[in-house]
């Protein structure tokens, strides 16, 4: 499923353009971090019931008769076909977890977060058939993102300032097309560039991928002296990419496991960003003995700001579930850039389904400001429950970022979850 949005207006207290300033948090006695905190420790608890109970039955594992599954075709939402062939389907995730976060100097927590990597959602397609081959089809998702990881912090444990508003409309598209034309997109949808940094076979991408700062992107970095800055995690870690756009694009019928993807459109969604955007990329899909591949390229244009090129892929070898992931991406014009790596490993412990593994590294040089460095690591495991269509999921990520004129204390991201998908 797709990524994160980044139709969000910034919170109050980002960073600014001029340089990073010092915000200390205003708190009113203990009654805010009493709220953040009730409950938190039974959330982590239930997790780790959760986790136990998925790999106790060592058993009745299976592994040699086991075929890893595609991320996004683990969980197929059901289809309901009309009697005229059309078909409709209602679908839909929540995805909440408790995220627990050590500035350097002060230890948070934040229960019952939505986890940014993949934000709760719902949304309806339609499709109906025609003549010759051709066919239509139309789409609306909606965001639930509430105490987003991307948006709470220590200045706003609550994400006071959230309301359902536009910004939660992830898509809203009709499309057009056939398997030898291929496919035309308009509305309110993915942009070319959109995934192409999460080409990944690893099965812990509900919670790790190369958008490391989806974890705790609201945070704030404290200065070498302890106090609060007001440059958050996300604006210096990023992926360089497009999300979704009021956009016109085309997608092409699949040759020899290549596709070609094409997008122009403009934020509208948005009050602080009316920029548009274009972007192409090439995709390939292809299982080549022992060995499932995929990988995406793409080339971002950004009005009045740095184009970027960007991509990813992934090499999973079945017989022993090994998997080694890259992404990367650079500013054209620009100074920022950023590789991405992960080795994961995936293994059938019980009949649930498969349980993985992954460490990341995340290596970012200019992202923010010209000599500018962001480094993450990672460390997660996911268990996927096929009867239910749960992700239980636990990750640990550490963050250190540095500017040549001022220090800044390491931070540290623990998230624990479950994703139900239905």
């Amino acid at each position: 499923m797709e990524q994160h949005s980044t139709n969000s207006a910034s919170t109050a207290g980002a960073d600014q353009d001029c340089g990073a300033e010092r915000v200390e948090p205003k708190r009113n006695g203990t009654k805010n971090r009493s709220i953040v905190t009730r409950g938190s420790g039974y959330m982590f608890a239930l997790v780790v019931t959760l986790f136990v109970s998925c790999v106790v039955d060592m058993e009745t594992a299976q592994a040699q008769s086991w075929e890893w599954p595609d991320n996004e075709a683990f969980f197929a939402a059901p289809r309901y076909v009309r009697a005229n062939g059309d078909t409709f389907a209602f679908y839909g995730q929540i995805n909440r977890g408790s995220l627990q976060y050590d500035d350097g100097v002060a230890t948070e927590r934040y229960h019952f977060v939505d986890n940014s990597k993949s934000v709760s959602r719902i949304g309806a397609t339609y499709s109906a058939d025609l003549d010759n081959g051709w066919n239509i089809g139309s789409r609306v998702e909606l965001a639930m993102r509430k105490r987003e990881t991307r948006r709470v912090s220590i200045l706003d444990p609550n994400d006071a300032g959230y309301s359902f508003d536009k910004t939660e409309l992830r898509k809203l598209e009709i499309s057009f097309g056939n398997d030898t034309f291929g496919r035309v997109f308009v509305g309110q949808g993915a942009m070319a560039s959109d995934g192409v940094t999460g080409q990944d076979l690893s099965l812990t991408t509900v919670v790790a991928g190369a958008a490391v700062q989806d974890v705790a992107g609201g945070q704030y970095l404290r200065f070498g002296d302890g106090s609060l800055s007001n440059i958050k995690i996300q604006s210096v870690f990023k992926t360089l990419g497009s999300s979704r756009r009021l956009r016109i694009g085309y997608v092409s019928p699949s040759f020899s496991g290549f596709s070609f993807s094409a997008a122009a459109g403009r934020e509208v969604l948005s009050d602080t960003d009316e920029s548009s955007y274009a972007d192409a990329s090439l995709r390939y899909r292809g299982d080549h003995g022992d060995f499932r591949t995929r990988f995406g390229v793409a080339y971002r244009t950004l009005e009045e700001r740095s184009n970027a090129v960007i991509g990813s892929g992934s090499v999973l070898h079945r017989p022993t579930g090994l998997n080694l992931t890259i992404a990367a991406g650079a500013e054209v014009d620009g100074q920022g850039s950023y590789t991405y790596l992960k080795a994961g490993y995936l293994k059938k412990l019980s009949d649930l389904g498969p349980t993985a593994f992954s460490v990341d590294y995340y290596d970012g040089r200019g992202i923010r400001t010209a000599g500018g460095e962001s480094r993450s690591q990672g460390f997660t495991v996911v268990q996927k429950v096929s009867k239910h269509k749960l992700d239980l999921y636990a990750t640990y990520r550490p963050y250190q970022y540095s500017e040549p004129n001022a220090e800044f204390k390491d931070g540290k991201a623990i998230l624990a979850g479950v994703r139900w998908i239905f």
